[in-house]
């Protein structure tokens, strides 16, 4: 299995993301995404 690496452009603006998500939204939301994210990658 690879390795997937994310510019620093890329995480800044994921980290972003995430943060908006648990602000403006919920917790839940943000974890639903992230394992959304994680299953999209897995399959990269």
């Amino acid at each position: 299995m690879r390795e997937i690496v994310l510019s620093k452009r890329a995480s800044n603006k994921l980290e972003r993301l995430l943060e908006y998500l648990e602000l403006e939204w919920c917790l839940k939301s943000k974890n639903d995404f992230i394992k959304k994210l994680d299953k999209s990658l897995q399959q990269i």
